[in-house]
């Protein structure tokens, strides 16, 4: 690299809230599983002591019984068990002992909103730890940004492996939107060809940034427009399985509403949820496949 490159971290190495913003999603994700497997202890001791032996029987099956051993021989002869292990233990900043108090204080969290709101605690977890995950991986972050060749490299070390390294040219940028976080903003960056990313800028390197950015559009892009990842007839079973889950989610929530006692939002939210978002994929690749008929038809 050049001597005008310009390298930052989105957080010092250490700091109190560099270490919660690591392990906080963990810990909420952690906690919830944590009440799940109390609750599923709690109902076979139950279970056993009312003389019911189904719950023994299910338990001894599918926790303890073959299927776990079959589970646990074919993730052992796993020729990529490493890059498995990789993608779940994702930083090594993580400690046993770090991990245990986070999921101990994401087991108390997840327990007092449960009593405050038990009806959304399962998808107030599920997006917050979507969300966690998002602010952490971005505390993991470095940057270098080389504003003669208007090029920045995104590192994130959460991950061993250099997947995790991502080099933008920000002549291939077409939109920013700017999130003001202090003393650093964080810039959402759509591109042509690829996902849009996250590049925290601090404000003493914010306007060589911007700078570049508007020189970067001025060239033109680079890369090629994103092509379709799908076929026709995947899209079609998209749009059926969309449509099979709105229709679940319907359901559920006509024979809740009859309840006198209320109806449960959890019980239609999530299936309305998955059906919106196959929906969604569905319309975005065909819109997709039609940009790219387009554009080979004016070509």
């Amino acid at each position: 690299m050049s001597g005008s490159v310009r390298e930052w971290s989105m957080l010092p190495e250490e700091t109190p809230l560099r270490d919660a913003l690591v392990y906080a999603p963990y810990g909420l994700y952690g906690g919830f599983a944590a009440w799940i497997v109390a609750a599923a202890v709690l109902l076979t001791v139950g279970q056993a002591l009312a003389g019911s032996p189904l719950a023994l029987a299910l338990v001894a099956v599918l926790v303890g019984g073959p299927a776990s051993v079959v589970a646990l021989w074919l993730l052992v002869r796993h020729d990529s068990l490493p890059k498995w292990l990789d993608g779940l233990y994702l930083t090594d900043r993580l400690t046993r002992r770090g991990l245990a108090l986070a999921i101990a204080v994401g087991a108390a969290f997840v327990g007092i909103v449960g009593f405050l709101w038990p009806r959304g605690t399962v998808l107030l977890v599920f997006l917050g730890t979507f969300v966690l995950a998002t602010v952490s991986s971005s505390a993991e972050t470095t940057v270098a940004f080389d504003p003669s060749a208007r090029r920045v490299v995104v590192r994130n070390d959460r991950r061993r492996d250099s997947g995790a390294t991502k080099r933008i040219d920000l002549a291939n940028v077409t939109a920013t939107y700017r999130l003001p976080l202090g003393p650093l903003g964080l810039y959402v960056c759509r591109r042509v060809g690829a996902n849009p990313i996250l590049v925290p800028v601090p404000e003493r390197h914010r306007p060589s940034f911007e700078r570049a950015l508007e020189e970067g559009s001025k060239t033109g892009p680079s890369a090629e427009p994103r092509t379709p990842s799908t076929t026709r007839p995947m899209r079609i079973m998209l749009v059926v399985v969309a449509v099979k889950f709105l229709a679940v989610g319907l359901a559920l929530g006509y024979l809740a509403s009859g309840n006198t006692e209320g109806a449960d939002g959890i019980l239609f939210a999530l299936p309305l949820l998955l059906g919106g978002v196959s929906l969604g994929y569905a319309c975005y690749e065909s819109w997709l496949a039609r940009r790219e008929r387009t554009d080979e038809a004016a070509g």
